[in-house]
């Protein structure tokens, strides 16, 4: 049996839903000009582990990018100076 004290009516439904769309608008109409700015993970912009994360982080409009750290002896294990080195290229040729 459906306890109808615990569904929400139409009007509510709509009035909440306004009112979270409405919140939405003003926050971001103030992050706009304040200089928030937003970054990702590497993983989940499809390039775990792959310089060219920064690349398709430029192309979509992101700030930043924080890179996965891979295992000892990988093929991106920063702890490795030719690997750091890759990265760094990239970050030069993106921004």
């Amino acid at each position: 049996m459906i306890d109808c004290q615990k569904l929400v009516s139409r009007r509510s439904a709509i009035q909440l839903l306004t009112a979270a769309a409405l919140a939405q608008k003003a926050t971001a109409d103030v992050t706009a000009g304040s200089g928030f700015r937003i970054g990702s993970t590497d993983w989940s912009i499809g390039h775990k582990q792959d310089p060219g994360a920064f690349a398709t982080a430029k192309r979509i409009g992101l700030e930043g990018v924080q890179v996965s750290f891979s295992t000892p002896g990988s093929d991106f294990d920063l702890r490795e100076e030719g690997v750091r080195e890759r990265y760094y290229e990239q970050v030069e040729k993106t921004g």
